[in-house]
């Protein structure tokens, strides 16, 4: 393991857990670790630019990123110098740094992820993030360490190592389909283990008491599944009966049914506790109310960070394109689109596998990352501020670094057995090329085994 890769991975994991300690404790953590990651992020691009080949997708992924960067300071200085608008500096700038930690990210893991142990070390710190936010998770039920956040919570839920219970049932959730894809990526068969890891994913969503999560893992294992085994829709059905009906959430999801009611009535436009009963309907008059008030600085909005101090509840708008829309205006929410879209661009662009069990695997992962994008935008649309999921956001970005991995044929390849040292670089380079091919001429073959060349 090189120092980045070590580097990277212990913050990937630490990072998980810091903003359950701020919570708990009251600490900085997860900003000491995002300016860290940013500064080694800087030290990294140097190397990254000079001597990293960088694909055209990742290239491509980078640029919308720190456009969007860039509008974020203009939207700043705009509203700071010009319009007077910023209330809170502080919270301005931590969200300029979000986004400069996102793309340090970036960086990283391009530096890395061709390397024969990336999708395994991905797959080993997804299991030790599940188990101990999961296990914590369990342990504060127990205890009866559970909180109530807000009037509309129902029943007391937990948080994990996380700041909210929301924020924590996405993470959870998310967090397993990345393990689910480097699992698949490394050709690991299900077995009992596996199974072990289901289990604590299910009972940590359900203590959470979150639409959000549980919305998300159900619907994306689902359609998955029943698009490859349209059979299983009985039995799909019958399993989300149980679970809704056997957990807090059949109460949760029986009083969505008066938003029809509530949005044709028209009472989305004033607020009026007595007219929404879930924090669903609070989203949505949230949502008008900010965009109505952004509508009258369209172009650089209010400046980033702004929503909290000018949302009547204080809170974030709970949709990231809102949130994106009010503080850094169209200009912003256009690059910030761009970025979204050249992420799935990025993930679902097909590695080069010859062999053909290869590209069905392929085929087999991106369609589960597509169906977890489609999940992740809606949650996104409709639910919850993703652009501040910082935890959420880097697994994400680790995803899409899976899904461009070398098939592991290819992987296999790059570690050179001990002899591997007495033949010539150019030898091999064009030894690793023939060998993943079933139909690979001889000559090549005996080449990468012996170092001859053909005429000898």
């Amino acid at each position: 393991m090189s120092i980045l890769e070590l580097y990277f991975f212990s913050h990937l994991v630490l990072r998980s857990f810091t903003n359950g300690f701020d919570r708990i404790f009251g600490l900085q953590s997860s900003l000491i670790a995002s300016v860290a990651a940013i500064i080694a992020g800087i030290v990294v691009s140097i190397h990254f630019f000079q001597k990293v080949a960088i694909p055209p997708q990742i290239y491509k992924l980078i640029l919308p990123l720190t456009f969007f960067i860039l509008i974020c300071f203009i939207s700043y200085a705009v509203n700071a110098y010009a319009e007077d608008n910023i209330r809170d500096s502080f919270h301005a700038w931590y969200v300029v740094i979000q986004h400069f930690y996102l793309l340090a990210v970036i960086v990283m893991v391009a530096c890395i992820y061709r390397g024969p142990n990336f999708v395994r070390y991905v797959y080993h710190a997804c299991i030790i993030v599940i188990v101990i936010d999961s296990g914590t998770a369990i342990g504060q039920y127990l205890t009866g360490h559970t909180i109530m956040v807000t009037p509309y919570d129902k029943y007391a839920r937990v948080a994990g190592l996380s700041a909210h219970p929301v924020t924590f049932s996405l993470e959870v959730a998310i967090i397993f389909f990345v393990w689910e894809l480097a699992r698949r990526k490394q050709r690991l068969s299900f077995k009992l283990r596996h199974a072990g890891i289901c289990l604590l994913v299910i009972v940590a969503l359900i203590l959470s008491a979150s639409r959000t999560g549980i919305l998300l893992f159900g619907i994306v294992l689902g359609l998955y599944y029943l698009v490859r085994r349209p059979i299983l829709a009985p039995v799909f059905l019958i399993a989300a009966a149980v679970i809704v009906t056997a957990s807090p959430f059949e109460t949760l999801f029986s009083e969505l049914r008066s938003i029809p009611n509530y949005l044709s009535s028209g009472d989305f436009m004033t607020w009026d506790y007595h007219t929404a009963p879930t924090s669903v309907h609070w989203r949505i008059y949230h949502w008008y109310y900010m965009t109505s008030l952004g509508l009258s600085h369209p172009w650089f909005g209010f400046g980033p960070g702004q929503e909290i101090s000018y949302s009547p509840f204080s809170r974030e708008a709970h949709s990231q394109f809102v949130e994106i829309f009010f503080e850094t205006g169209i200009i912003g929410l256009l690059a910030y689109c761009v970025f979204w879209w050249r992420m799935a661009k990025a993930a679902l662009t097909p590695v080069d596998q010859k062999a053909p069990a290869d590209a069905a695997r392929g085929a087999d992962l991106r369609a589960l990352w597509f169906i977890l994008f489609i999940g992740i935008t809606l949650v996104s649309l409709f639910d919850q501020s993703f652009n501040l999921e910082t935890v959420s956001f880097t697994f994400l970005i680790v995803s899409i670094f899976i899904m461009q991995a070398p098939p592991l044929a290819e992987a296999e390849v790059k570690q050179l057995p001990p002899r591997a040292a007495k033949i010539p670089a150019w030898r091999w380079r064009r030894a690793s090329i023939a060998v993943p091919h079933a139909g690979a001429r001889p000559g090549l073959v005996m080449l990468a085994r012996t170092g001859q060349s053909e005429t000898q």
